[in-house]
């Protein structure tokens, strides 16, 4: 291949890693850097060399790539932007409220971006369902993390591919080794990863994913009988020294010293002399390289603590108490902190990698022969995606296993629509047997967690991502029960989990108004005593407030009991990405001052 081409693809490679770090930006705010740099020289070659037509997304003959892996969206959406899909300018509203560029690749708003994904292991099915339905000639692209092979829908994909002779079909495997939670062979080892894809029947090529010229002639590489894997070895957090082969750095942020010292780094590898502005290159080294101490900025106001860090506490006094408790993750235990128990008690913490279906059935398995399975992943995961398990192997039996949705409803702020669940409570509330509960600050989470290890059956616990004030009057918990936090005579609020302390702030913004209103929480929705609830709405106006679909969840509990009450939640609508919980709150109407206001003009 031509030397001017191989520079020119590098340096394109070395633009694109300088979008990401502008996007993530040096503010603070979270963002994937450790996969999206290790995807950046094979999202480099299939962009600007190897795929046809990708410069129009409206070209009904070009190549199709999907991102299977969607956390990386911001090297997708940087290469966009350089395509001239997107304007270099857009890349500033990433995450931000009314961005088309979400958190993860959402394909019915940012053009370019072929399927909705972030729910890891469900592009190469994707991809597939492309692939047999393009003109021949026409090459569909998936690139998968290697964790995300744990994941059992990528099997079934890949010996369905096999099977129906997807030629034109080529899956990349981002061989980096790393996933949020762990060095993969640590979490899960792949083994003989060539051998497996083989295996499938699939035809193999081994690359350096890193060498964009070996990139360049593996990613052309198609076999006449079979499709392509793919497997590129790269490095997780590649360019950045102090992210390279780094799990913290899945999702970083960069305060303002390591934003400047993270584009010299880039610039510097490449040897040249230039530098990064903003929007190109210029012969200039910044006056002087920042150290590598980060910066933190104190937050004031009421004390908030986690309803995480509480989940991973508790659980583990409890391992003392209770032998048979064991606790199951998903790669995501430094979230949900049921790394915490892990910490204590190692032999009884099961890292079961990114495969949630698999996870529930294990537990299962586990209280089929005398255990205390606690398993846990986002909300949306643990509940959405084990559904059919939960309800075959955990609730027809009445088995004893308690389930964690961590960062639950609107309060995973960033990743946008497909890790906030809004479903959930519905989803476990219909189940037969499945008792549903959301505390609503870290002392309810702990009184909770101890009544569901001292009580035998299914369970599910709602556990938000945001740290929350303590405002829960100490007092055992009874399932069923609700509890006043907040008296008043002219109307009165239903409320859970992240939620009651913006409907307690909406109660102090409407006493100024004159309107006097009760604030009831509910941390048990289901069950849930009628009479309580009778008794605490008395003869006032009747409001529910949750983020969560007004459908199904705790509003329809409270109309279940009292007939028809004012609903205010997702009106048959998903979430969105934003840089705060606050501004997402703000833009689905569930901040105090929006909720005051709906309730104000209901009465």
């Amino acid at each position: 291949m031509e030397p001017e081409k191989i520079l020119a693809l590098k340096q394109m490679s070395r633009t694109l890693r300088h979008r990401i770090i502008d996007m993530i930006g040096p503010e603070g705010h979270t963002g994937h850097w450790g996969g999206s740099s290790s995807a950046c020289d094979i999202v480099t070659t299939l962009y600007f060399d190897v795929m046809r037509g990708c410069k129009d997304s409206r070209d009904p003959e070009r190549d199709r790539l999907i991102l299977s892996k969607g956390h990386a969206a911001l090297v997708q959406y940087a290469a966009l932007a350089e395509l001239g899909v997107i304007s270099v300018e857009e890349l500033d509203t990433v995450k931000r409220i009314g961005s088309r560029l979400q958190g993860h690749p959402d394909a019915a708003k940012c053009p370019g971006i072929e399927a909705n994904t972030g729910s890891l292991g469900m592009g190469l099915s994707e991809g597939l369902g492309m692939a047999m339905s393009l003109t021949e000639g026409q090459r569909v692209f998936v690139i998968l993390g290697d964790g995300e092979l744990a994941e059992g829908q990528v099997w079934e994909a890949a010996m369905a591919a096999a099977g129906k002779h997807a030629t034109n079909l080529t899956a990349i495997v981002d061989r980096n080794r790393v996933q949020a939670t762990a060095h993969v062979e640590k979490v899960l080892p792949l083994g003989d990863l060539a051998g497996k894809w083989s295996a499938f029947g699939w035809n193999v090529v081994e690359t350096d994913g890193h060498d964009l010229e070996a990139l360049c002639r593996a990613l052309r590489v198609t076999d006449p009988q079979r499709p392509t894997a793919i497997i590129a070895e790269t490095v997780k957090g590649k360019g950045l020294s102090f992210a390279e082969d780094s799990a913290d750095w899945h999702n970083g942020s960069f305060d303002a010293g390591t934003f400047v010292r993270a584009h010299w780094e880039i610039d510097a590898a490449f040897g040249d002399g230039l530098f990064w502005n903003g929007s190109g290159y210029q012969a200039a080294e910044p006056a002087a390289l920042p150290s590598l101490a980060a910066g933190s900025t104190a937050s004031g106001g009421p004390k908030r603590s986690s309803l995480r860090r509480a989940y991973g506490e508790t659980l583990t006094e409890l391992g003392e108490r209770y032998p048979e408790l064991t606790v199951l993750e998903a790669d995501l235990s430094r979230s949900t902190m049921g790394n915490l128990f892990g910490a204590a008690y190692p032999e009884r913490f099961v890292e079961m990698g990114i495969a949630e279906q698999n996870m529930a059935s294990v537990a299962a398995g586990m209280a089929l022969c005398g255990k205390m399975p606690f398993m846990a992943s986002f909300a949306v995961f643990s509940t959405g995606r084990c559904y059919d398990q939960i309800r075959s192997n955990i609730c027809i039996p009445k088995l004893n296993v308690k389930i964690c949705g961590s960062s639950a409803g609107l309060s995973d702020f960033g990743d946008g629509s497909t890790h906030q669940s809004v479903d959930d409570i519905s989803l476990m509330r219909t189940l037969p047997g499945m008792r549903v509960f959301v505390p609503c600050d870290a002392p309810e989470t702990r009184r909770i967690l101890t009544w569901m290890a001292e009580n035998p059956g299914p369970m599910y616990i709602r556990i938000t991502r945001a740290d929350l004030p303590e405002i829960t009057p100490e007092r055992p918990f009874v399932p069923g029960e609700v509890t006043v936090l907040r008296e008043g005579a002219d109307a009165v609020v239903f409320c859970c989990g992240m939620m009651v302390s913006e409907v307690l702030a909406a109660a102090e913004r409407l006493a100024e108004n004159g309107i006097s209103v009760r604030v009831v929480n509910v941390p048990s929705i289901k069950p849930l005593r009628p009479e309580s609830v009778r008794e605490a709405a008395g003869q006032r106006r009747v409001f529910a407030v949750e983020d969560h679909s007004i459908y199904g969840g705790l509003g329809d509990a409270i109309c279940e009991v009292l007939g028809p009450v004012c609903r205010i939640g997702m009106e048959d609508a998903f979430g969105h990405s934003a840089l705060d919980v606050s501004t997402l709150l703000e833009s689905c109407g569930l901040s105090a001052g929006a909720i005051a206001e709906r309730i104000r003009a209901a009465l």
